[in-house]
């Protein structure tokens, strides 16, 4: 019963990561209450505006792709499951940290739970032999 609530959990985090696909690839108009802005503090004044946005949309659709792969193959025993959702888990946490925008404003909005849930899931998951 566990490995079933812990995989429709890694599935439901991984579909999250759409909202930041579709913002950074501009799908939708942006508007200021939506707090992510795609820009990265690291990222933005290296390598412009354009590449820093398909950078983004890669980190996240790899999480994206990542935690439902990971949580089906939970649900199905699969013994590379942990790897997988470890994986994802740190590319997931590495583009938030690499995605925010410097302001200490609006981090619901820019990923903070999502940041709080990859950590949970690191956490648990090298907890687990």
């Amino acid at each position: 019963m566990r490995n079933i609530i812990m995989s429709a959990l890694l599935v439901a985090h991984g579909w999250a990561h759409i909202w930041y696909v579709i913002l950074s690839q501009r799908l939708i108009e942006y508007k200021d209450e939506m707090g992510w802005t795609g820009e990265s503090w690291i990222l933005s004044s290296l390598i412009g505006e354009p590449v820093t946005r398909h950078v983004s949309t890669l980190g996240y659709s790899l999480s994206l792709i990542g935690f439902i792969l990971g949580g089906a193959s939970l649900y199905m025993g699969k013994g590379w499951a942990r790897t997988i959702i470890l994986a994802s888990a740190a590319v997931s946490a590495a583009t938030i940290a690499t995605f925010w925008d410097g302001e200490l404003s609006m981090l619901k909005e820019k990923g903070l739970i999502g940041l709080m849930v990859n950590l949970a899931v690191i956490v648990y998951f090298t907890r687990l032999k």
